[in-house]
């Protein structure tokens, strides 16, 4: 189930539940997945990622998560990881946990990847990175810290259309 179909699904309870603003802003997260939970080291590499979408570009953008997510199932290395987006809006989270860079990087060349990264600029206006080493018993990290420390030490990058 792609991320904005389970934020779809969600919607009329998070609308209800939304006090004095607005639902288009409201965000809404997977709950983090273990991948490997005999995995368990000091240090793993955390990797945090924002887009922000282009207007009408929801449904490849969609599609390119699904096939990445899909792609995350089978990924050496990778502990586990998160997916965050806006409730109609046009924003969107990542959060990984990698054994280590190299496993990060193998993920980068996956074919899954590499397509979704060979479009994003037709399907993004900007994106976030931040990638950090922390513990095994700070992980899963908080969004709201994640977030915090995406936006404070994160590199962001706007693409031309």
């Amino acid at each position: 189930m792609s991320v904005f179909r389970f934020i779809r699904l969600l919607l009329p309870i998070a609308c209800l539940l939304v006090v004095n603003s607005a639902c288009t802003t409201l965000p809404i997260a997977k709950p983090f997945k273990v991948l490997a939970p005999d995995l368990q080291q000091e240090q793993f590499l955390v990797v945090i990622t924002e887009a922000k979408l282009r207007q009408g570009a929801g449904k490849s953008f969609n599609r390119y998560v699904r096939d990445i997510e899909q792609s995350l199932l089978k990924q050496p290395g990778l502990y586990g990881y998160s997916i965050r987006a806006e409730l109609l809006g046009n924003r969107a989270w990542t959060l990984t946990v990698w054994q280590d860079e190299q496993s990060m990087q193998q993920f980068k060349v996956s074919p899954e990847h590499l397509i979704a990264m060979q479009n994003v600029q037709s399907v993004l206006e900007s994106a976030g990175f931040l990638k950090l080493q922390e513990t095994y018993e700070s992980i899963p990290l908080k969004w709201d810290f994640a977030l915090r420390l995406l936006s404070e030490q994160g590199r962001f990058v706007k693409y031309q259309n």
